[in-house]
C-alpha cells in the first residue's frame, strides 16, 4: 500500500500540468479535491494518477446531480479523513484525525490543539491568495496515527517534494 496522498482544491476548471508531475512523483495512492472542482473532466485527468474522492465547493452548481457531495469521509490506511469544501462546515468532535478543507485559497497545515485533528487546506491550484502561488497537498499516511502533511508550492515543486528522507510521501 502506497502511503501518499495528493490533496488539492480550488482548481475552479484549470489543472495545472504540474499538479500531475507532483502528484506522479510523490506515487499517490488516491488524490483528494476539495471542492470548486469545475467540469468533470478535470477528475477524470486526475483518476489517471490513482482513484479521487471529491466534495462539491460553493462554485460547483453545475455539478449537482453529479454524485458529489458537499462533505465526505474517507477512511484510508487506517487514517479517518473527512474532506469539506469549507472549514467552518464541520466539528472538531475526535472522530477524525485529518480535516481536508479548501475556499480560502490559502494554504494550511496545522494541528488544532483541542480535538488534535490535522487540518490541511491545499491553498489553490488556480487562484492562489499568498505571494508563493499556485499549491498542492501530500498527506504521508505512514504512521497512521500521526498522519502528517507538507504543502506543494507549484514553482518550487521539485525542492519540495525532497521535503524529508524520513517520509514515505516523496
Amino acid at each position: 500500500m502506497q502511503n501518499c496522498i495528493g490533496i488539492l482544491s480550488d482548481t475552479h476548471g484549470s489543472l495545472d500540468a504540474r499538479v500531475l508531475s507532483v502528484f506522479r512523483e510523490a506515487k499517490v495512492s488516491h488524490i483528494l479535491h476539495a471542492g470548486d472542482i469545475g467540469p468533470l473532466s478535470l477528475l477524470a485527468r486526475l483518476e489517471t494518477l490513482a482513484p479521487v474522492t471529491a466534495v462539491l465547493g460553493n462554485n460547483d452548481y453545475n455539478l449537482s446531480g453529479a454524485g458529489i457531495s458537499s462533505r465526505t469521509r474517507e477512511n484510508i490506511g487506517g487514517v479517518r479523513i473527512e474532506i469539506v469544501h469549507d472549514l467552518k462546515r464541520t466539528t472538531f468532535d475526535g472522530t477524525k484525525d485529518v480535516i481536508v478543507c479548501g475556499h480560502t485559497h490559502r494554504p494550511i497545515n496545522v494541528v488544532d490543539p483541542v480535538s488534535h485533528t490535522l487540518i490541511v487546506n491545499p491553498g489553490s491550484v488556480s487562484r492562489p491568495r499568498v505571494a508563493e502561488g499556485p499549491s498542492v497537498a501530500l498527506l504521508d499516511i505512514s504512521v497512521p496515527d500521526k498522519p502528517t502533511a507538507h504543502i506543494i508550492y507549484l514553482d518550487e515543486y521539485e525542492a519540495a517534494l525532497n521535503v524529508s528522507s524520513n517520509t514515505d510521501c516523496r
